[in-house]
Protein backbone atom coordinates (compact mmCIF):
# COMPACT_ATOMS: atom_id res chain seq x y z
CA UNK A 1 0.00 0.00 0.00
CA UNK A 2 2.82 2.26 0.83
CA UNK A 3 4.31 1.82 -2.74
CA UNK A 4 0.97 2.57 -4.20
CA UNK A 5 0.66 6.05 -2.01
CA UNK A 6 3.83 6.99 -2.70
CA UNK A 7 3.37 6.53 -6.88
CA UNK A 8 0.27 8.70 -6.23
CA UNK A 9 1.81 11.57 -4.69
CA UNK A 10 4.67 11.34 -7.71
CA UNK A 11 1.71 11.86 -10.33
CA UNK A 12 -1.17 14.08 -8.55
CA UNK A 13 0.89 16.35 -5.89
CA UNK A 14 -1.80 17.23 -3.32
CA UNK A 15 -2.11 17.51 0.52
CA UNK A 16 -4.34 14.47 0.56
CA UNK A 17 -2.13 12.42 -1.25
CA UNK A 18 0.52 13.29 1.13
CA UNK A 19 -1.50 12.47 4.13
CA UNK A 20 -2.54 9.35 2.64
CA UNK A 21 0.59 8.25 2.06
CA UNK A 22 1.97 8.93 5.76
CA UNK A 23 -1.01 7.36 7.07
CA UNK A 24 0.03 3.75 5.24
CA UNK A 25 3.75 4.55 6.16
CA UNK A 26 2.71 4.72 9.41
CA UNK A 27 0.42 1.65 9.88
CA UNK A 28 3.85 -0.09 7.88
CA UNK A 29 6.16 1.78 10.47
CA UNK A 30 7.98 2.89 7.74
CA UNK A 31 7.50 7.00 7.87
CA UNK A 32 10.40 7.68 10.00
CA UNK A 33 12.65 6.69 7.51
CA UNK A 34 12.76 7.35 3.62
CA UNK A 35 9.44 7.53 3.02
CA UNK A 36 9.82 10.72 5.09
CA UNK A 37 12.04 12.09 3.71
CA UNK A 38 11.19 11.19 0.09
CA UNK A 39 7.79 12.83 0.74
CA UNK A 40 8.85 15.56 1.60
CA UNK A 41 11.46 16.54 -1.26
CA UNK A 42 8.45 15.22 -3.76
CA UNK A 43 6.72 18.67 -1.94
CA UNK A 44 9.40 20.86 -1.54
CA UNK A 45 10.18 20.33 -5.86
CA UNK A 46 6.71 20.39 -6.62
CA UNK A 47 6.34 24.09 -4.86
CA UNK A 48 9.57 25.21 -6.03
CA UNK A 49 8.16 24.52 -9.38
CA UNK A 50 5.07 25.87 -8.53
CA UNK A 51 6.57 29.15 -7.08
CA UNK A 52 9.06 29.43 -10.43
CA UNK A 53 5.87 28.78 -12.70
CA UNK A 54 4.12 31.74 -10.98
CA UNK A 55 7.17 34.24 -11.17
CA UNK A 56 7.66 32.99 -15.16
CA UNK A 57 3.87 34.14 -15.63
CA UNK A 58 3.99 37.25 -14.21
CA UNK A 59 4.03 40.21 -16.62
CA UNK A 60 6.90 42.79 -16.40
CA UNK A 61 5.49 46.28 -14.42
CA UNK A 62 4.24 48.56 -16.50
CA UNK A 63 7.02 52.07 -17.28
CA UNK A 64 5.40 55.37 -17.40
CA UNK A 65 4.97 56.60 -19.94
CA UNK A 66 6.59 60.21 -20.52
CA UNK A 67 5.35 61.81 -23.99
Amino acid sequence: MVAVRRNLLRTRLSLAAYQHLRTAARTAATWEGIQRADALKVLKAAADGYADQRQDRRSPLPTAHRG
